[in-house]
C-alpha cells in the first residue's frame, strides 16, 4: 500500500475492533480487507454491514456477513486481466464497478 492509500485507509475505514475482526474471520477468508473508500459502501439490508472487498488480477469480489465463509455468496465485477484480454488494454476498465455492483445488490435487497 502507497503512503497516500494508507493515509486515504485511516482515515475511511472503521476503526478496528478485535471482537469484529473476530466476527469476520468466520464469514470470509483473510484475503478479504475492508475497502479504502468504506462510507461509499452500503450496508447489507440483512446483516447490516458493509462489505470486505477482495481485489486481485483474475477476480475482484464483495461480500458482507450474510452466508457462509466458502458458500460462494459474494458480488463480483470484471477483473482486470479479463478486461485487458478482452479489450487489448485498460480503457474500458471500471475501477468503481464492483462497488456500483454492490451497492445496486444492496438495493434491491431493500426493495424486497
Amino acid at each position: 500500500m502507497t503512503p497516500k492509500e494508507e493515509t486515504l485507509f485511516a482515515l475511511c475505514a472503521p476503526p478496528v475492533d478485535e471482537l469484529e475482526e473476530w466476527r469476520w474471520g468466520m464469514y470470509v477468508i483473510d484475503a478479504y480487507k475492508a475497502p479504502l473508500d468504506f462510507p461509499r459502501w452500503r450496508p447489507c439490508p440483512v446483516c447490516n454491514r458493509r462489505p470486505r472487498v477482495w481485489k486481485f488480477d483474475n477476480g475482484r469480489y464483495a461480500k458482507c456477513m450474510c452466508g457462509g465463509k466458502y458458500d460462494g455468496a459474494h458480488i463480483s465485477a470484471e477483473p482486470i486481466g479479463d478486461c485487458v484480454r478482452r479489450t487489448g488494454g485498460f480503457a474500458e476498465y471500471k475501477d468503481d464497478e464492483l462497488l456500483d455492483n454492490w451497492n445496486d445488490h444492496v438495493a434491491g435487497l431493500t426493495l424486497k
